[in-house]
């Protein structure tokens, strides 16, 4: 029984829901069809089955089974957490006589039914079917016991998928938008080793500029500030206990002559209960590099501002750094035309100076 369980849980991550699981329950309960199907009666999503038959294992959507099919059935709606069959649910007479045993079932060759219903989280319904031929004969009280068992852990697994989908959405969410804000992040494992990096870190390492990775650790180039950097990574480890404050450190590394300073800021992660081993993300660095400006796009400007193509087209000029001249030279238009454009900007945004409103740009929804 034990690995059934297993593969209750490991169901929820393969490519198939519950593929292994069905197919050794095929064999231990010797049924000729099984399946599983969840029902997300609060969204349009149609559900979703999976079965096993003797032709191998198919998964479809119920509109792609046919409406026409579960519209009929009158075996849903069970009581939550009991294994019935459809006789014991709406009588011998009902179901052997009903025209959905004999349009559907009987011509299948299936005989005997057992059925649960469990709770697949709020506003889902999970259901599991088996079917036998008569000549494989009715099923055991072993088969209930089996099936009774199972439910509680496809309720379970069920719970504990859906948390990891919420908090795997939340990740990519957090993980795109500081990549977009042009912020690099480094995660670094309990030891202080590189974990992962973003996209805009491994760019700023590779140029070897201020800061660089080497042998899987931060360093940054000039000493005394790599020495202040492994110091505040150090003092950021010793905080990463359950529990502990969390600490932020901050410093500034210098780089090549004529360009600013990155700005690097150090926070712990509270860490959770170790998995035998499993290194754990302890501290993340951001690095920002004040020349990467999050410049909006052009699409987005017109959006948000509500601006015209042409002022769209200066602001994002302006965004990138453009003094109004350039603009004007770089977009083809008179000095008196884009000054016109930009009194307009101006009203849209509600600033009056140029000074004002890249700021405003910057740090709109569009950078995001």
């Amino acid at each position: 029984m034990t690995d059934l369980v297993g593969f209750v849980y490991q169901g929820v991550i393969e490519e198939t829901l519950w593929e292994t699981l069905l197919i050794r329950l095929q064999t231990i309960m010797n049924t000729r069809w099984i399946s599983v199907m969840l029902d997300a009666r609060d969204t349009d999503e149609p559900p979703i089955m999976v079965s096993i038959s003797p032709d191998g294992v198919s998964v479809a959507q119920a509109n792609e089974v046919g409406y026409h099919y579960f519209a009929r059935d009158p075996f849903i709606d069970l009581p939550p957490d009991t294994v019935v069959t459809p006789e014991e649910l709406i009588g011998e007479d009902a179901w052997f006589g009903g025209a959905f045993f004999r349009e559907f079932i009987q011509p299948a060759d299936v005989r005997f039914i057992l059925g649960a219903d469990f709770q697949a989280a709020p506003g889902h319904r999970g259901r599991f079917r088996a079917c036998r031929t008569r000549q494989d004969g009715a099923f055991t009280e072993g088969d209930r016991e089996l099936v009774r068992m199972l439910l509680v852990h496809f309720e379970h697994a069920l719970r504990v998928h859906n948390r990891l989908e919420v908090l795997e959405t939340e990740r990519k969410l957090y993980a795109t938008t500081l990549t977009r804000m042009q912020v690099g992040t480094v995660i670094l494992d309990e030891q202080g080793n590189v974990q992962s990096l973003n996209r805009v870190a491994e760019d700023l390492l590779a140029e070897g500029d201020g800061l660089r990775n080497t042998g899987g650790r931060i360093q940054a180039m000039v000493r005394n500030e790599n020495q202040q950097l492994q110091q505040l990574i150090g003092d950021a480890l010793g905080g990463t206990a359950p529990r502990s404050p969390v600490v932020i450190e901050a410093l500034s590394v210098s780089r090549s002559a004529g360009k600013p300073r990155l700005g690097v800021l150090i926070r712990t992660i509270a860490l959770g209960e170790k998995l035998k081993g499993q290194k754990r993300a302890a501290v993340v660095v951001f690095i920002r590099d004040p020349e990467r400006r999050t410049v909006p796009s052009y699409e987005m400007l017109r959006r948000v501002f509500s601006l015209t193509r042409a002022e769209a087209a200066l602001a994002q000029l302006l965004a990138e750094g453009f003094s109004l001249d350039e603009a004007a030279v770089d977009l083809g238009l008179s000095k008196n035309t884009v000054r016109a454009q930009l009194r307009s900007i101006f009203a849209k945004t509600g600033v009056s100076r140029q000074s004002s409103l890249v700021p405003i740009l910057l740090g709109s929804v569009a950078s995001l």
